[in-house]
């Protein structure tokens, strides 16, 4: 078995068996031989202890690694394996060992900014060949769109990660959410920085609005993504009118529950609902 970078690598192996397996490959004597410890590994690569375990079981049995001594345990401590097909392996150290360095970055990049995207579709040993394979700068770029991105759309309706990448997304400069366009430039970091913001928000929402007619935000099981949006909307466009905009509501015989009607939150932070309030319409 030839161990390379190239898609086959993406392929046959997870992201988190890849860092296992490059740091193998790193680490490894000219002889395709390195000394293996499961907890040692788990420290160099980050990768939980308990999942180094299965990975080493699963490269013996695969027969990409072997025990390097006959009386070797593979539930020893410590112990030296073998790279099955040492010889194609040592050329390939050889060839491109920075490169290897780089890739193994870049994996580990991927398992950060699949996280942080939130909507987890697609294959995964697809999307890690297609984050390798942009350039440094794509990958900080993305890191830097991504937060705005999530916090600003709902998961439901955000694009494939997929569609994110060949699309180049992160390279537009609105983000288009609710019907309507928010400028990347206005998003406010604070939105994902500080968890308690939204919690924070909806609990003065409910004190300001009580008794006025508006309907008030069920804190048990209310804070939905939606409405966390709408927030993060209102946050990014209209920081300074938000106070304004719930005040007007309230006094608005057409939403405060004099004519029948009673807006809630939904309604109120809607954008363009924001909107027609903040004018008087």
């Amino acid at each position: 078995m030839d161990i390379t970078l190239t898609s086959a690598f993406l392929e046959q192996f997870t992201p988190t068996e890849q860092l296992v397996m490059i740091h193998l490959l790193l680490t490894a004597d000219d002889y395709g031989t390195v000394e293996f410890s499961d907890r040692k590994v788990s420290k160099s690569t980050g990768v939980p202890y308990q999942q180094v375990r299965t990975i080493h079981q699963k490269f013996l049995r695969e027969r990409i690694i072997s025990n390097a001594q006959s009386n070797a345990s593979t539930n020893a401590k410590q112990q030296f394996v073998s790279f099955c097909k040492c010889d194609s392996y040592k050329g390939f150290k050889r060839r491109t060992n920075a490169q290897f360095n780089a890739d193994a970055n870049a994996v580990e990049q991927f398992e950060n900014i699949w996280n942080l995207y939130g909507k987890k579709v697609g294959r995964t040993r697809d999307l890690v060949k297609k984050w390798c394979s942009l350039a440094s700068d794509e990958r900080q770029k993305i890191f830097e769109f991504v937060p705005a991105y999530v916090a600003l759309t709902e998961e439901s309706f955000r694009k494939q990660f997929s569609t994110f990448i060949n699309q180049r997304t992160w390279e537009n400069e609105k983000i288009y959410t609710h019907n309507i366009a928010v400028p990347f430039g206005s998003f406010n970091p604070k939105l994902v920085e500080d968890p308690n913001l939204f919690p924070q928000f909806v609990e003065r929402f409910n004190m300001k609005v009580r008794g006025s007619g508006i309907t008030p935000v069920d804190m048990t099981n209310g804070l939905t993504e939606r409405r966390r949006v709408l927030f993060n909307i209102a946050y990014c466009l209209h920081f300074r009118q938000i106070k304004g905009v719930i005040e007007k509501a309230m006094k608005n015989p057409l939403l405060n529950g004099s004519t029948g009607f009673s807006a809630d939150f939904d309604y109120i932070f809607e954008p363009n609902n924001f909107l027609r309030i903040s004018e008087g319409r």
